[in-house]
């Protein structure tokens, strides 16, 4: 399968970055590694991926046979910096493959700095394979939530080293490209604070109280929120982040996409709890951060939401981007040479049903397989 062979040459190429001590080489060897999956997505053909049609390709033209900047930036009705992208990239090739192309390299580059950025929880090269396992498919149909994911994901490691303003001016980036990154307020930074909190860290009471608390705002809330998005006409493209959408189709794609999150939900849960002690360890932040809590508190909050509301996956993806780091520093956790090894097997497993789910059920419906490459 040609992802597959994408993957594993781009990890290549990132693990002789990560162990080259040569800048040049590093440059190098990085450029490489970002181009081939960059030009994988940027040479698909239009039918590749849900979005591809219903935004993509129509942005493209649009951006073509505008008179200006100008005049495409005021009468194009989407975020400001994919209106930058689609327009520099439609006008450079002539063509929405150009707008494609700049889209994939910004984004590949973005998760490319951020596994770099993370690499004192994670090896770098392991945490872009996880990435590739995880996310790439959905930058090939979800192109404006890719990118907000990609600098989310870029500024994490602010995030978890305590850095929240900085966190927040990542934020408010990623919100240039998709509005739906304000989720990371609550989310994410929201939740960091929460869980490094010396009230959380040392009340087991308090933790019970704040997870039961979780469950009751999902049930109320979520209603609550679909209710408002769907009558408020600025957030009504939203409300089917919410809702169960079935007239557009997003909903099963959301619904499969949570299904198989659910492997790695359950096995973080489970091997958080088994390895927990070295966790604190491994994800500790720079001013004593335990983000091994907050790493436990996502993965009960992602479980409940896939339990109570699976279709709302998409409007928690900004913090499945976590899960791309967890996943990747679990065999770091464990300190016995062969246990270390058992761990690194049952994280391929899961990465391998993952992406079977994903790929198989998730991929027909997005139009993501068989891959087709363009044909002009």
């Amino acid at each position: 399968m040609i992802y597959m062979y994408v993957f594993f040459g781009s990890t290549f190429f990132a693990y002789l970055a990560y162990r080259s001590k040569d800048k040049a080489l590093v440059i190098i060897f990085s450029a490489i590694s970002i181009l081939i999956p960059a030009l994988l997505g940027g040479f698909r053909d239009e039918m590749i991926g849900i979005d591809s049609q219903v935004y993509g390709v129509r942005l493209s033209r649009e951006a073509l046979g505008s008179e200006s900047f100008f005049d495409f930036f005021m009468k194009t009705k989407t975020e400001p910096g994919c209106k930058v992208l689609f327009y520099c990239g439609a006008k450079l090739l002539g063509n929405y493959t150009g707008a494609f192309i700049l889209l994939q390299l910004v984004t590949m580059t973005f998760f490319y700095i951020g596994a770099y950025k993370l690499r004192k929880f994670a090896p770098s090269p392991i945490t872009f394979f996880v990435f590739f396992i995880t996310f790439y498919t959905f930058t090939l149909t979800g192109m404006r939530q890719s990118l907000a994911l990609s600098v989310t994901f870029m500024g994490l490691d602010t995030l978890l080293n305590g850095k929240y303003f900085k966190f927040t001016l990542y934020t408010a980036t990623a919100m240039l490209f998709h509005y739906s990154a304000v989720a990371n307020i609550p989310f994410l930074l929201g939740m960091h604070m929460l869980s490094t909190s010396e009230t959380y860290q040392k009340n087991n009471s308090t933790k019970l109280i704040i997870i039961g608390g979780m469950v009751i705002s999902i049930m109320v809330l979520i209603p609550l929120m679909a209710m408002v998005a769907s009558r408020v006409s600025f957030l009504m493209k939203y409300a089917g982040y919410l809702v169960d959408v079935n007239n557009s189709g997003r909903a099963n794609v959301a619904t499969d996409k949570s299904v198989a999150f659910d492997f790695l939900y359950v096995g973080e849960f489970i091997m958080l709890i088994l390895f927990g002690r070295h966790a604190s360890h491994i994800l500790r932040g720079s001013h004593g951060e335990n983000n091994a809590s907050f790493c436990f508190l996502g993965t009960v909050f992602c479980l409940m939401f896939d339990i109570v509301v699976p279709f709302m996956h998409r409007a928690i993806m900004y913090w499945d981007v976590i899960h791309v780091m967890i996943l990747a520093a679990l065999p770091g956790f464990v300190k016995e040479k062969y246990l270390r090894l058992m761990v690194l097997l049952v994280v391929t497993a899961l990465l391998l049903a993952y992406w079977w789910r994903g790929m198989l059920v998730h991929g027909y419906n997005s139009r993501l397989y068989p891959f087709k490459f363009v044909s002009r």
